[in-house]
């Protein structure tokens, strides 16, 4: 990446790096000349591999700008800022960023992940769902040994029965 223009220019993704949080989001905004797009699209393709072998690596997304706009958003989901910056500094993710055409800019940033809050929850709600699951599970079975009994009539019941 031969440019980078942070998002807050107070608080550049070199800076952020160095926090600790878990887990996190890397939003990274992607320009480049139109002509240099499938140069690009090798490059991060080649990237998002290397990342997704990486420990905390939880998922990536890239969209394309509506239109003929060149641009791309990057959307990352880490398990921590740790596991972000030793991805983010490894030497080999560092030596491919001179891959990216001249023309890309990235203006990367680290967000917090929104995690459910589950004490919005009741503890009934809960109890009811694994209720509502644990009739359905019975019932299911129920449902099994008469299709065994009846209709295969393959003598399944009489074999558990008490071990017989």
């Amino acid at each position: 990446m031969h440019a980078i223009r942070p998002m807050d220019p107070n608080f550049p993704i070199q800076r952020q790096v160095e926090l600790d949080a878990s887990p996190v989001v890397l939003v990274n905004l992607l320009l480049l000349d139109k002509a240099d797009e499938e140069a690009f699209l090798r490059v991060w393709q080649d990237d998002a591999n290397f990342m997704k072998r990486q420990p905390g690596f939880i998922s990536t997304q890239l969209h394309r700008a509506v239109g003929d706009s060149p641009a791309y958003l990057n959307y990352a989901v880490w398990e921590s800022n740790a596991h972000f910056r030793a991805a983010f500094m490894h030497p080999e993710f560092r030596a491919k960023l001179s891959d990216y055409p001249s023309s890309a800019v990235a203006s990367p940033h680290l967000f917090g992940a929104a995690l459910p809050d589950f004490h919005a929850f009741a503890p009934r709600v809960l109890h009811g769902i694994g209720a509502r699951l644990l009739l359905l599970m019975a019932l299911v079975h129920a449902g099994a040994a008469l299709y065994h009994h009846f209709i295969r009539r393959d003598g399944l019941l009489r074999r558990m029965w008490f071990g017989k």
